[in-house]
């Protein structure tokens, strides 16, 4: 019986552990358009399900302590008949059993973060909550069926299970499966966990054995107690690994875009470095590792250089950096675990250092910096961690000798790393006027000077891209600036208009709202922004005036530009003569803007002879295969209007004008300007299912 009972809890702890980390980015993606596609979303996401995964940790610590294991199998069976009937219910209700129905979408003024968590509670709270008791829970019944074999290899089985859902998501069940399909068959696989699980804890039941954890009674050989310094020890070096996880995951993302693939690649190597360091402690050797995290204490540096730096290298070093300072962590937290016994202990500081850490990246840092810091001082932290289990082996033998150039290594690596934090804080508040960090991220006002146009400027930047400037000279207050210049595409387009009845017009991304600076006398221009620190900027700021200066009637839709547009639809609002889509030339474009649904929507909100403009400037990506893609699947007529970039005052820009009624796209200026796109290469039309992000980077 030894081997089929070995072969079920193996299975069990694998299935649950890969639908634990396979549900993630399957809410994460698809919660993310209802949140404007910020970074955040993700970072948010994550922080429930540590949070959660403590609770499940606790949970399974404290069940793993009755003395019966037929209480436990009772009080755990029927936990799991509960969710596996809550899943029933909600898939009643909604299209799938995990994925929160229409009209569970938020409203505008709400606070993002709580309504994130909220909706996660709702739809995977209890059954996410059932699969993070596996690890301590199933392991204690695996401990007490077979108490002669070591519990710690199945942590890494299940580790291996979290790294395959991860890896399979984007490159199989994405591109395979709608997102209505992924929850309907995760709901079924968790009802096979559910059955597995419970087939453990009879087995336990079964087993005859007595308690394997926390009755000394039984134990024949002396284990001591770990000490309450130990315990923290652990919870701070997983606490150091989860912030580098999160931390990168919003460097790397902020940099390209908000998709699958950038989630679950950081979260992959996370997983790798628990693997490897807890299958085989030959991979914790503290010579390569101290050298690994010395020289990723270079990374900070590349931050510098700002949008310039080749976003395939800042992959690279961020993800190196990531990984050296988790098998840094891991690997002491491998040379520090306990015996068996105290199992359940060692996973619930584990779970606790990494909800901490969850908790400081996602809820802590976007109120107490004004950038985003954690990635230096989770660095730094990181190294700190190094000399803190240095200093806490000091009663080993030969210690002085051993260790001590690693100490001094450390420390100097401190110190670096110090002096590089500072730096880039003062080049960062450079010139700057103010600054404001929030759920979408990191705005800031600063000032310059363009001497060819003999005025001093105050620019926009959202990260490190500028999204608008505006001249201070009264009488340049008004000229249309950046992408919005009368040579770019948006401006031959009003060039081109006859000017005939007042224009209705709508704008996706606000920015410094330079667009308004085209309206005349009776048109209407509704701006559609998510961020409320750039609304305040561009209507209640002395900076910036294209707003309050424009003849037009100009009025301000918060929220997320598609959700807004399909309320005014819902409601009848009246269609639109232009709809501009402004949302794309930062570092991480909002994809769900660009996939078929949402062009469903816009031709939907245009009038028939109305025109949608679409400013694809972008550093890193070339969209102009998949809004060509679109034109195709609407049968569209396409113009696609390049500016060369000059200096940092005039950036240049990259429009796509589409048009049912093409003769709309004929106008002389346009036709001279247009640039040809015959030779763009085809791709697969983008859905709210499915994008390819590197079929377009640059």
């Amino acid at each position: 019986m030894k081997r089929p009972a070995q072969a079920i809890f193996g299975a069990t702890v694998f299935l649950g552990a890969f639908l634990l980390f396979q549900v993630q980015p399957i809410l994460g993606k698809y919660l993310l358009p209802w949140f404007g596609g910020t970074p955040a979303v993700w970072t948010t996401c994550l922080l429930f399900f540590q949070v959660l995964l403590l609770a499940g940790y606790a949970y399974g610590h404290a069940l793993a302590g009755v003395r019966r294991a037929r209480t436990q199998l009772a009080v755990h069976a029927a936990l799991l008949a509960g969710a596996v009937t809550l899943l029933a219910v909600l898939g009643r209700r909604w299209n799938s059993p995990i994925l929160p129905g229409e009209a569970w979408k938020p409203e505008p003024g709400g606070h993002p973060t709580w309504e994130i968590v909220r909706l996660l509670a709702v739809s995977i709270g209890l059954p996410f909550f059932l699969l993070a008791t596996t690890a301590p829970l199933v392991q204690s019944w695996y401990a007490r069926t077979e108490p002669e074999r070591s519990p710690y290899r199945l942590y890494a089985l299940s580790n291996a299970g979290s790294l395959l859902a991860l890896v399979s998501y984007p490159f199989v069940v994405e591109p395979a499966l709608a997102l209505g399909v992924q929850g309907r068959t995760w709901t079924w696989a968790f009802l096979a966990f559910a059955l597995g699980c419970s087939v453990c804890g009879a087995l336990a039941v079964r087993s005859h054995q007595p308690q394997a954890f926390g009755i000394d009674e039984i134990i024949a050989e002396y284990e001591p107690r770990p000490t309450a310094g130990t315990m923290l020890l652990w919870a701070a070096l997983a606490a150091g690994g989860s912030i580098m996880l999160l931390a990168v995951t919003n460097q790397i993302c902020q940099e390209v875009a908000v998709v699958p693939f950038l989630w679950v690649l950081p979260l992959s190597l996370y997983l790798l470095s628990f693997i490897l360091c807890f299958h085989d402690e030959r991979w914790c050797g503290r010579g390569w590792l101290r050298a690994l995290l010395l020289a990723a204490l270079l990374a900070p540096v590349l931050l510098f250089f700002g949008p310039y730096a080749d976003i395939r290298l800042q992959i690279a070093v961020f993800c190196f950096t990531l990984v050296a300072c988790c098998m840094v962590c891991h690997g002491e937290l491998v040379r520090l675990k306990p015996a068996p016994r105290y199992l359940t202990w060692f996973y619930l500081a584990i779970a606790a250092g990494g909800a901490a850490g969850g908790i400081f990246v996602a809820l802590l840092a976007p109120h107490l910096f004004s950038g985003y810091w954690e990635f230096h001082l989770g660095l730094w932290g990181c190294c700190l961690l190094a000399l803190v289990v240095l200093v806490h082996e000091r009663h080993r033998l030969f210690y002085r000798h051993r260790l001590r150039p690693g100490f001094y290594l450390y420390a100097f690596g401190l110190l670096l790393l110090a002096g590089e934090l500072l730096l880039h804080v003062a080049w960062y508040k450079h010139n700057t006027e103010e600054v404001e960090r929030n759920f979408y991220g990191v705005v800031a006002v600063y000032s310059d000077y363009d001497a060819q146009a003999h005025s001093a400027v105050y620019a926009l930047r959202h990260g490190r891209i500028t999204h608008g400037l505006e001249y201070r000279a009264p009488e340049q207050r008004d000229r249309p600036t950046a992408y919005f210049a009368p040579g770019s595409g948006i401006g031959l387009l009003f060039g081109a208009d006859p000017r005939g009845a007042p224009l209705r017009v709508g704008v996706v991304g606000l920015g410094i709202g330079t667009l308004a600076a085209y309206g005349r006398p009776g048109d209407q221009f509704r701006f559609y922004e998510i961020n409320p620190a750039v609304v305040r900027l561009a209507a209640a700021s002395p900076y910036f005036h294209y707003l309050e200066d424009s003849p037009a009637r100009v009025a301000i839709a918060a929220g997320d530009g598609r959700l807004s547009l399909e309320r005014e639809q819902a409601a009848g609002a009246p269609l639109l003569d232009l709809l501009v889509l402004d949302a794309f030339n930062s570092d991480a474009p909002p994809a769900h803007l660009l996939t078929q649904e949402a062009f469903a929507l816009y031709l939907e909100r245009l009038k028939p002879e109305g025109v949608l403009a679409v400013n694809i400037s972008n550093r890193a990506l070339d969209l102009r295969p998949v809004v060509l893609a679109a034109a195709e699947r609407f049968n569209l007529g396409a113009v696609w209007v390049y500016q060369a970039p000059g200096d940092r005052f005039h950036p240049g820009s990259s429009w796509v004008l589409l048009a049912r009624d093409r003769t709309r796209l004929a106008a002389p200026g346009l036709a001279r300007a247009a640039s040809p796109l015959a030779g763009i290469p085809r791709i697969r039309p983008w859905t709210d299912d499915f994008s390819n992000l590197y079929r377009v980077l640059k």
